[in-house]
């Protein structure tokens, strides 16, 4: 008699499940010799084919360890290996531009993530494919606080099993982004509603953040932005699991005289030093059971997954992962191990991004990081973010950031205080939200097409019911109309019933469209601005910034001052606005010169307690007429025109100092850092508004985006004494920079 092949293998980890949906294979039917059919299970899986040679049956605890993997789909197409699978569900990676077509996402369509160019518009809700998390007799416990380390076990706890659950996290997270990981971690809310100061910013609407993604959050100034960020990272909006990481960098550190910034950042990771203490308890206990010449078996496999849990989270390298972090965000090596209280608010607010990158908590929100980077801390920071392995929502108003490091970009719409998610970098967003707009508008002048129909539809039945003279003799001729009409108004009432019912959709938003101007500047005789032989040393100091520098400053200059904080950019700028005598040298102004400066530092310039409108007339001596038409040139509307400007956000308050700018008619206009509280429109505009301004420019920004549009030429100051005139492209010094950075690829975690 022959007997039974094994029934399948089982493999660990190569059969795909569906929590909702199994597929089942059906048993094979019997054979010669009425063989009997296997009981009922929860899935029988068809026999193979007996081979020549009638290999043994495999025993019972083979069956269970080896199961074959369910047959391929329809169409005869191979399965993926498990690798393959694992590849497609990785995230779209930001490689700049994207070229791809526009196409619009069906509402029951899956997100992939699968890093294509296409442009797809996705409702907040995603869909995302997930494979089921590892089975594990151990059990490990949730994180219940926003920080991005994992506490042990309160009260002493099972050290084991907590060792244990954070190995197999560390172990799913350097895989990258599979089934399980990618569902466990991944943050999806609904019905949020928020709102600041009484005004309504977000009405029930939703948002997925899937583990892996990196998105971009976008919105005009006063959207409510760094409100959602503020209070996905307090945890104020119900839904974020408690075992997910969040991290949120709202403020900077506190100065200590007793820590360095290397330390700050080191003592962030909080898991490293309770395991490096742990492991020395356990060190300890194991020397006193050999000096018993005893042994703990229990003791040694501690000792094992503790080793193994400082190797996962690489705490043998944390000191350098820290070095070229800080290091990245340009702090030379005094400044690394430095008192941190001997550091500005600016390097403290640095050190507060270094700590959040060092951790890498599962969820990591950072509200506009570049703000306080200088252009090549930028460059770093943009190169850094594009490797992260985790998730990230970042607020940026820097094009070339969003797209060099977004796989998705979320929309906060004021207009419908909703959330629209958009796969692809920025670029993409822009081509899939112009598609996106056009099909709105098509489908509202539909309704509104349909509107008027069914107004025209009940004048007509209102004339119709009208009682009409006329002779009693005709009245049994038109019995038949009668009826036929009756029919007519029937369907005619359930129309504008069905009509009256269904859903209508609210107005399209008016477009966002801000536009900066400055009036053409009067001619004068070349060249208007000279640096000739100057040289410069601070007062009381020793060290010399600049040595016989020779410029010129024209009206058709346009020229982008760049280097690391610290080498003297804001000094140069000093120096040719006459605000710091040369100690050598001389620089000479052309006669009728108007200058007009914008400071980073310019709120503490305005009077915060009086209106935009004031603030004009009571500078430049207006009357309220010309004030407003100036304030309205620069986006601030009627009503923000007459809020005090304490009121007003920054990218408001920047918006009146370009009034201010612009009323003072320069010949050439000095900007240093004047993008920090603009949104992306308001960039878009003041790069636009530099190209066509018929004077000269002087700027200093770390945003590339606008040195790109608006400048021709960059100066570099590297601290060496001198400006070096770079004769490129100002690409190819990005890219001459990149070159120079330091990335730390060795981590696998990231």
């Amino acid at each position: 008699m022959s007997k039974k092949r094994g029934a399948g293998k089982k493999g660990k980890g190569n059969k795909r499940q569906e929590d909702s949906d199994e597929e089942e294979v059906k048993a094979p039917p019997k054979g010669r010799g009425g063989r009997k059919q296997d009981s009922d299970e929860e899935e029988e899986v068809k026999a193979p084919p007996k081979k020549r040679g009638g290999r043994k049956q495999a025993s019972d605890d083979e069956e269970e360890e080896e199961e074959k993997a369910p047959p391929p789909k329809k169409g005869g197409k191979k399965q993926q290996s498990d690798e393959e699978d694992e590849e497609d569900e990785k995230p779209a990676q930001g490689k700049g531009r994207g070229k791809g077509k526009p196409t619009v996402q069906d509402d029951d369509e899956e997100t992939n993530g699968n890093g294509n160019d296409d442009v797809v518009i996705e409702e907040a809700e995603t869909k995302l494919p997930t494979k089921p998390a590892p089975k594990s007799t151990k059990k490990g416990r949730n994180n219940n606080n926003n920080n991005s380390n994992v506490e042990p076990a309160a009260g002493g706890g099972n050290k084991r099993s907590t060792a244990t659950m954070k190995s197999i996290m560390a172990d799913a997270t350097r895989a990258g982004v599979k089934g399980s990981v990618t569902s466990q971690f991944t943050v999806k809310l609904d019905n949020i509603n928020l709102e600041f100061s009484g005004k309504h910013l977000l009405e029930d609407t939703s948002m997925t953040l899937a583990f892996g993604h990196r998105y971009g959050l976008v919105g005009p100034n006063g959207s409510g932005k760094s409100t959602l960020m503020r209070a996905l990272g307090r945890r104020e909006i119900g839904g974020i699991p408690k075992n997910i990481q969040v991290l949120y960098v709202e403020q900077e550190v506190e100065g200590a005289p007793d820590k360095s910034a290397l330390d700050m950042v080191v003592e962030a990771d909080t898991e490293r030093l309770e395991l490096l203490k742990t492991q020395k308890e356990l060190e300890a206990k194991r020397i006193e059971v050999e000096a018993k010449d005893e042994y703990d078996e229990d003791l040694q496999e501690e000792i094992t997954e503790t080793h193994k849990r400082l190797h996962d989270i690489g705490a043998h390298s944390a000191e350098h992962r820290a070095r070229v972090i800080l290091t990245g965000l340009q702090f030379t090596e005094r400044m690394q191990t430095c008192p941190t209280q001997e550091l500005s608010g600016g390097w403290r607010m640095r050190i507060a991004l270094a700590r959040s990158l060092f951790c890498r908590p599962h969820l990591l929100l950072l509200d506009e990081p570049s703000n306080h980077l200088d252009l090549y801390a930028c460059f770093w920071l943009e190169g850094f973010l594009s490797k992260w392995k985790k998730t990230l929502l970042v607020v940026s108003h820097d094009v070339d950031m969003l797209n060099a490091i977004c796989t998705d970009i979320i929309q906060l719409d004021p207009a419908q205080k909703k959330l629209v998610q958009f796969r692809g970098n920025y670029d993409n967003y822009l081509a899939a939200a112009d598609l996106r707009r056009a099909e709105y508008n098509k489908a509202y002048k539909k309704q509104c097409d349909m509107e008027n129909e069914i107004k025209r539809l009940k004048n007509q039945t209102q004339t119709s019911q009208k009682p009409k003279a006329g002779k009693k003799g005709k009245e049994n001729n038109n019995q038949g109309r009668t009826s036929g009409a009756g029919s007519q108004a029937r369907a005619i009432a359930k129309k504008i019933e069905d009509w009256e019912k269904a859903p209508k959709l609210p107005p399209p938003a008016k477009d966002y469209n801000v536009k900066f101007g400055w009036d053409d500047p009067e001619s004068l005789p070349h060249p208007v601005l000279q640096v000739r032989g100057v040289s410069f040393t601070y007062p009381g100091e020793t060290r010399q910034i600049f040595k016989n520098l020779e410029l010129g400053v024209d009206l058709d200059l346009r020229v982008a001052v760049v280097g690391r904080n610290g080498v003297g950019k804001s000094t140069l700028m000093k120096i040719v606005l006459g605000e710091l005598v040369p100690t050598a040298g001389e620089v000479i102004h052309a006669n009728k010169l108007k200058i007009a400066y914008f400071s980073q530092h310019f709120v503490d310039t305005l009077p915060l307690d009086i209106s935009a409108v004031d603030y004009l007339r009571k500078t430049f001596k207006l009357d309220e007429k010309e004030a407003r038409k100036y304030l309205g040139r620069f986006g601030i509307t009627k009503e923000q025109q007459v809020n005090l400007l304490s009121t007003l956000s920054g990218g408001q308050k920047s918006r009146v100092m370009f009034c201010n700018l612009a009323l003072q008619n320069p010949h050439i206009m000095f900007l240093d850092e004047p993008t920090n509280h603009l949104d992306i429109e308001s960039i878009e505009a003041l790069a636009e508004g530099l190209r066509n301004f018929k004077g000269g420019v002087f700027l200093i920004t770390h945003n590339q985006r606008l040195i790109a549009a608006s400048c021709d030429r960059v100066w570099i100051v590297e601290g060496n004494q001198t400006v070096t005139v770079w004769k490129d492209e100002f690409k190819e010094y990005q890219k001459a920079v990149m070159q120079t950075l330091e990335f730390d690829d060795s981590d696998e975690e990231n």
